[in-house]
């Protein structure tokens, strides 16, 4: 059975035999965001079959995405795992699981927090609109790379490699298998 958590639209597969085993309804912690899962045996999950689905109204984008060109359309896709790689630098060999449509990277206070000297606090922040991404520079000190020419805002594709400070990260997308 595949369940789909309504608030952070992640699909699960799980073992019926397992779960159902002696009962007939089981509550399911989603292990990406923490929502309450509830499932019963033998039904149908509500799984959403629109990306649209799950794109912002204007309304609900925070302060900190009123900013972003085309806030309205950020979105999060349905079936891709993105995940961004620490190459070189400090932190090298750490990798951060990207799991909301609007991704800051920094020294403090960020959601990918990178321990080098020359990023700033809030360095650069990668956009998703579905399969479309964008990294964007937050008027950094230091700047932001992608083959080493300094960027304003770049889109990016799986296995764009980028530097902030001196750190070099890979962007990655990658099939979500579950």
């Amino acid at each position: 059975m595949i369940l789909e958590c309504p608030k952070c639209g992640k699909k699960y597969k799980i073992d019926e035999e397992k779960y159902f085993k002696e009962k007939d309804e089981v509550s399911l912690k989603c292990p990406n965001c923490s929502e309450i899962i509830k499932a019963k045996r033998g039904m149908q999950p509500k799984v959403s079959t629109s990306p649209t689905q799950r794109f912002k109204k204007p309304d609900d984008l925070t302060p900190e995405e009123s900013d972003i060109p085309d806030a309205h359309l950020l979105a999060m896709p349905s079936e891709l795992r993105i995940s961004v790689a620490v190459l070189s630098g400090t932190d090298a060999g750490s990798v951060f699981a990207i799991d909301k449509p609007v991704t800051v990277i920094g020294r403090t206070g960020c959601d990918i927090v990178l321990n080098d000297p020359e990023v700033s606090r809030k360095h650069a922040r990668i956009e998703i609109r579905g399969t479309s991404y964008t990294l964007r520079d937050l008027k950094s000190t230091n700047g932001t790379y992608i083959n080493e020419k300094h960027i304003q805002a770049a889109p990016l594709e799986d296995k764009t490699e980028f530097r902030i400070g001196s750190t070099i990260l890979m962007f990655l997308s990658t099939k979500d298998e579950y």
